[in-house]
């Protein structure tokens, strides 16, 4: 696993080398950072890049979820791994709605698990990063290119159209979301290529080189060859 920085909001000393040793058992390298208080904690996140911060509930001038708001204010995507000495659903609740990933009491078995929940965490949250930049290439493709890129579910509606479309057949990519592919194609055989597709669709197989004739907005009528 890569080097991490790990943030830890701990007002009793005692509970923080207990945690700290645990993480330096299985995570020998990483870097963390120690605050008594989560308010300090946010002035310093100018100054660090935390892999994960750790808050404890219950903290001297700001509880951790007037943390979690006052950190969702700073924009900042860091994940969050919320302990309280005392099991509270309420609390719980409104720490996962505030963007927390996970929620544990210091129980019995609290400092053993704690370094599987953060590995946990951390693979999660860097696969979430990648997808996001997956997504962000994809996009950034999508958008640049002279063809049309869709996706439709299998009902044959359409879930996604970059907005290269509008110069194609007319109509917005917001006007084609939601809208099943035949209704774009011309009357003429319309059913019989409705038909061909679905097949295809069930089959499960490629769609090759497809020639069909769309509907413009304006009327026109635009041959199509389409793939997918």
């Amino acid at each position: 696993m890569e080097p991490m920085t790990l943030v830890i909001n701990e007002d009793e000393d005692a509970h923080f080398n207990l945690m700290k040793r645990a993480i330096a058992k299985e995570f020998p390298h990483a870097s963390v950072l120690h605050f008594r208080e989560a308010n300090r904690c946010l002035e310093q996140l100018d100054k660090i890049i935390p892999t994960v911060i750790i808050t404890d509930y219950f903290l001297p001038g700001m509880n951790g979820i007037e943390f979690l708001e006052a950190l969702s204010q700073t924009g900042r995507d860091v994940p969050v791994i919320m302990i309280t000495g005392q099991g509270d659903e309420n609390v719980a609740v409104r720490a996962m709605k505030l963007g927390a990933i996970d929620y544990l009491v210091k129980s019995g078995t609290f400092f053993t698990l704690l370094p599987t929940v953060i590995e946990k965490v951390v693979r999660k949250n860097r696969l979430e990063q990648s997808l996001l930049k997956s997504e962000k290439r994809f996009q950034d493709m999508a958008e640049n290119t002279s063809d049309w890129i869709w996706e439709m579910n299998a009902q044959g509606k359409y879930t996604y159209s970059n907005p290269v479309v509008k110069n194609i057949i007319g109509y917005s990519y917001d006007e084609v979301i939601g809208r099943y592919f035949y209704d774009f194609f011309f009357s003429e055989n319309k059913e019989l290529l409705k038909a061909r597709i679905f097949e295809l669709m069930a089959e499960i197989k490629p769609i090759e080189s497809f020639e069909n004739i769309l509907l413009r907005k304006d009327g026109i009528e635009v041959i199509m060859e389409t793939s997918g």
